[in-house]
């Protein structure tokens, strides 16, 4: 397997109002163990500035939005920060999360960050019954088999929507799904919600996937709340709330299915090159021609894309052979 991503450790950079920032603590005091890390309370209505003037090396910055008001994350045009100068060397991801819901975040990004090591990479594929989208798990599948990843395949030919939302619970490093949708979820499988995913009993830390990236038109949109609206949130913060997911790279514009297919590639390549965390991955995929522009990081970009200890094994307990699948018979009777 290729070397690792992990590189110079980051500092980490947690902003936002006062009011929601201290449930950030926990979080916080587990990035310190690692390299700098702080909180630094914005107000709201100041945060899109601060953070296009901010000249930090190799920061990982963790917004934290007040639900009840506008949204600016789409007010940035990629995950990686930019100015009209230059590329800064850093990586933003948001939060639009009540208190008590950033509070339970905290605890499980800092559990997510404490995960031991796990030789056995899981990868969970998805996506619709539509050709061309099973065609490109028909390349996914093999080349992650190849590059050293477990590589479940759960498309919507194999698997209906409720055994795939208890499936889900596996603790995987990473879920792909790659098909259509809107910002309040993915229409495969019927149409599924993140109400419906995270639906049930409470996630434990070790069934949350370390990372969803849905690629799937609008899933990282969040309502800005403009002429009266309701600020709605995301289908990517509400998988980040109900512990689905540590974090959610998602577009919140509808990207081209041509772009698509070549970031899915790349993706499969850079999380086989080790266990890097989310922030190495978005730069390997920038640095390989992947551009990132359209898409925002929900949660934390500094998570480790790790699986759970035993994953593998929940992983292939799964009941969602291919259609072509040689499966048991009856006895014949005499």
């Amino acid at each position: 397997m290729p070397s690792s991503l992990e590189g110079t450790a980051r500092s980490w950079v947690a902003v936002g109002p006062p009011s929601l920032l201290d449930m950030l603590v926990p979080l916080r005091d587990e990035h310190a163990r690692r390299g700098p890390a702080e909180l630094l309370s914005v107000e709201s209505e100041h945060i899109e500035s601060f953070l296009r003037t901010y000249r930090g090396e190799r920061t990982t910055f963790l917004v934290v939005e007040c639900t009840d008001q506008p949204t600016v994350r789409d007010r940035f045009q990629s995950p990686m920060l930019r100015t009209r100068e230059a590329t800064l060397d850093g990586v933003v991801g948001w939060l639009r999360l009540e208190r008590q819901e950033l509070a339970a975040y905290a605890r499980r990004a800092a559990t997510l960050l404490t995960r031991q090591r796990d030789d056995d990479t899981t990868f969970v594929l998805l996506a619709p019954r539509e050709r061309r989208y099973l065609e490109l798990l028909d390349e996914l599948e093999p080349a992650a088999r190849l590059l050293g990843l477990i590589p479940f395949r759960w498309s919507a030919e194999r698997i209906r929507a409720v055994p795939l939302i208890q499936a889900l619970r596996l603790g995987a490093a990473a879920v792909l799904y790659t098909g259509h949708g809107n910002p309040r979820g993915w229409f495969a499988y019927g149409g599924v919600t993140a109400q419906m995913i995270a639906d049930g009993d409470p996630w434990s830390s070790d069934q949350t996937n370390a990372v969803v990236f849905s690629l799937s038109c609008s899933t990282g949109k969040a309502n800005t709340g403009a002429r009266g609206g309701d600020a709605r949130r995301a289908f990517s913060d509400d998988i980040v709330a109900g512990g689905v997911a540590g974090a959610v790279l998602a577009p919140f514009k509808d990207p081209l299915h041509a772009h698509s297919r070549a970031l899915a590639r790349a993706i499969v390549e850079a999380i086989a090159v080790g266990t890097a965390s989310l922030c190495d991955i978005l730069q390997h995929l920038e640095q390989h021609g992947c551009s990132l522009d359209g898409y925002a990081v929900v949660g934390d970009p500094a998570l480790p894309v790790r699986p759970s200890v035993g994953s593998a094994d929940r992983g292939a307990g799964v009941y969602a052979p291919p259609a072509d699948a040689v499966l048991a018979t009856s006895p014949r009777w005499g």
